[in-house]
């Protein structure tokens, strides 16, 4: 085995052995390479959906709201309100009765994907609980978007040798089109 420690430069015309110099050139190339490749991971997952409802008021007063306020869509699923919010009173305009509205975000009270559910109607089941029907029919809610996000179970992930994987062959491709272009194809 032997080892020089010599110098490239463009600047160089000749090899110089003397001083270990010898002419070069500097190249500049940028390549990209990607891939698509498997998971094998898996891991245990729980997220709750989240959506936002329009909460609208057709009582005469504002209606507060305090945060982790039920909602029931539907098919009598449960989501919470995250801030306290106040739904204004409705107002009457050309003499029509038009509704306070207001937005609220919402999360599912279970992690589940049962909750990914599309846009509907709720209302607030503490009202009818009281046995408070003027409220129950007078302050609903409505989304207009899916609920998104609910799962829980396996869900994959990139395992270690997932990651190795596709690095190593990415690095071999990367180095093979690099080659091709030094050495001139």
């Amino acid at each position: 085995d032997l080892q020089i420690k010599a110098t490239v430069s463009d600047r160089y015309v000749a090899v110089n052995a003397e001083f270990n110099r010898v002419p070069g050139q500097l190249f500049l190339v940028q390549k990209t390479v990607s891939g698509e490749y498997q998971t094998t991971g898996q891991k245990d997952v729980a997220q709750k959906a989240r959506g936002k409802i329009i909460l609208s008021n057709n009582q005469s007063i504002s209606q507060p709201l305090i945060a982790t306020t039920r909602f029931e869509s539907s098919n009598g699923l449960i989501f919470r309100s995250l801030t306290n919010v106040t739904i204004p009173a409705a107002r009457t305009q050309s003499g029509q009765v038009v509704p306070g509205n207001v937005e609220v975000n919402v999360v599912a009270d279970k992690a589940d994907a049962a909750y990914n559910i599309s846009p509907g109607k709720f209302t607030i089941p503490a009202f009818k609980e009281r046995g408070d029907t003027q409220r129950y029919q007078n302050v609903t809610g409505e989304s207009k978007e899916a609920m998104r996000g609910g799962t829980s179970g396996k869900a994959k992930v990139v395992a270690e040798v997932d990651y190795a994987k596709a690095r190593d062959e990415l690095s071999s491709k990367l180095k093979a089109e690099l080659s091709d272009v030094l050495v001139g194809e």
